[in-house]
């Protein structure tokens, strides 16, 4: 018998407290977790716009951008350089040595695409761009939270070429 003054809770109501305690502690989590990844964010969509822009100029008979005319998304605040070409090509400046040596260690061999230092992106810092070629490794300075370099293709070409301005 229920007593004057005391409340009875269903089992229903009971477990759609529960459901809804766990439920906003997922969605805080995942807030959290989204908030932490904003460097990640910004790498993948500067990695994107310059797919983009290396696949306008692969489909056209002949293009030239200069990325400081057109530039690309920012890069988070701890970016020094973003290096282009992987561990199987030449250095093209020596000034490179310390990237090249750091991020074979770091890298797959497919990948063509580095962001410097390594833990600038907070997770994935090398990616792989198609339809380019280069004369080698290279690297180029960040200067606020953008690069320079020429993305050029020749009719007779059948890749984009990439090279430092």
């Amino acid at each position: 018998m229920m007593k004057r003054g005391q409340l009875q809770l269903s089992f229903g109501m009971i477990f759609s407290m529960i459901i809804i305690a766990v439920t906003l502690s997922i969605a805080g989590y995942m807030i959290f977790q989204f908030m932490k990844s904003g460097d990640t964010i910004l790498c993948a969509k500067f990695k994107e716009k310059l797919q983009d822009s290396i696949d306008d100029a692969w489909r056209s008979d002949g293009a030239s951008i200069d990325t400081r005319k057109e530039p690309l998304p920012s890069l988070p605040g701890g970016v020094d350089e973003v290096c282009f070409g992987n561990s199987t090509q030449p250095l093209l400046s020596a000034k490179d040595r310390a990237n090249f040596d750091d991020l074979k260690e770091f890298t797959y061999p497919s990948r063509n695409l580095y962001i410097s230092p390594h833990t600038s992106c907070k997770g994935e810092f090398s990616f792989t761009l198609k339809h380019i070629t280069s004369r080698g490794f290279f690297c180029v300075p960040v200067t606020n939270n953008k690069i320079a370099v020429l993305i050029s293709k020749d009719s007779t070409e059948p890749l984009v070429r990439l090279s430092p301005l």
